[in-house]
């Protein structure tokens, strides 16, 4: 890729927390300057965030007729509820709904393929294949890639976005007539295994054949201790009658979406080096850290977490955007 980019967006994501990354983007831009734009900024992004991401290409895009705004949060955002999500019966649960959302949106954005999207942009999943060949499964879907421009693009949202055991498994197809490098089989959320797994063979790659990044922004809703996580997660599925190797397997991916699993990749990355040279001159990190977190499979409350997310970086302004370096300092995996 010869692209020389100079910001980088990366949208963690964490299921029904969608809108506190939003609300963190925003501030971004009303505070400190973050401009978006196809001519100068990468995305990336997992489980919701790849949500975000979509909607980031869909508003901000050259010549774009959606606004941020009015379109994607008045619209699509906060009039989002669980029923649009998904169905609770037995496990997995129903996701059919999410897919008609998506379908939508996508069609709204006029992108059926993954090369439609006009950002520079990485969607990452897990691939259950690549993990039983004792393979790197964590995989990341680039719109620039020859073998993956044709991939359908709602299909890699919802595996982009499959909670192990909670959301079923999704298989990826691409444009009939077309070929991809991706491999058959089934795919789950691209944070199973870990926040931005595998991050040197795709970003690391991209700095290798360019330059670094003037700036990154990493932006992720609220983390805490998985064990915060558990009760929600505990009664919903003990409600649905859920085996006990079930309720585990939640509890195991819980622990890659809890503050320890992103530190984990924050130490990663702030070691990373090419030529001596970090991935980007200033790495940020912003994410909120409220009193209290909102239920993580709860999508009903967006307006409100949005809302509780922009208070508190009014009252933490000097929070919205730490150096990374500044941020390890003061957190440490427990």
């Amino acid at each position: 890729m010869t692209q020389k980019l100079k910001t980088a967006v990366l949208l963690t994501g964490a299921a029904a927390r969608i809108s506190q990354e939003v609300a963190m983007f925003d501030q971004l831009r009303a505070q400190k300057g973050l401009n978006v734009s196809q001519d100068n900024t990468l995305l990336a992004g997992f489980s919701s965030g790849s949500l975000n991401l979509a909607a980031l290409n869909a508003c901000f895009s050259n010549g774009s007729n959606l606004d941020w705004e009015t379109y994607y949060k008045q619209q699509v955002l906060f009039p989002l509820r669980n029923d649009d999500v998904y169905r609770v019966k037995m496990l997995p649960f129903d996701t059919d709904p999410l897919r008609k959302t998506i379908q939508k949106f996508v069609d709204t954005m006029h992108c059926q393929c993954v090369g439609d999207l006009p950002f520079l942009s990485y969607i990452l999943t897990f691939s259950w294949t690549q993990l039983f060949k004792l393979k790197e499964p964590t995989l990341w879907a680039c719109s620039q890639t020859d073998g993956q421009k044709y991939i359908n693009l709602t299909d890699m949202f919802m595996a982009s976005t499959a909670i192990p055991i909670v959301f079923p498994r999704q298989q990826i197809q691409c444009e009939a007539g077309h070929k991809m490098d991706f491999p058959d089989g089934y795919f789950s959320d691209g944070g199973t295994k870990g926040t931005f797994d595998n991050f040197d063979e795709y970003l690391g790659e991209y700095v290798r054949q360019n330059e670094p990044f003037e700036n990154m922004y990493i932006i992720s809703p609220m983390r805490e201790k998985p064990e915060f996580e558990h009760e929600e997660i505990f009664k919903l599925l003990q409600n649905n009658s859920a085996k006990a190797e079930d309720i585990l397997g939640v509890i195991n991916h819980l622990k890659n979406m809890s503050m320890n699993g992103f530190l984990d990749f924050l130490i990663k990355l702030n070691a990373w080096r090419f030529n001596g040279m970090p991935m980007a001159k200033n790495i940020f990190i912003s994410i909120p850290e409220m009193e209290n977190n909102y239920p993580i499979i709860n999508f009903n409350l967006q307006k409100q977490q949005y809302d509780a997310v922009t208070a508190w970086v009014n009252n933490n302004s000097d929070k919205l955007a730490i150096p990374i370096d500044q941020f390890l300092q003061t957190h440490h995996k427990e």
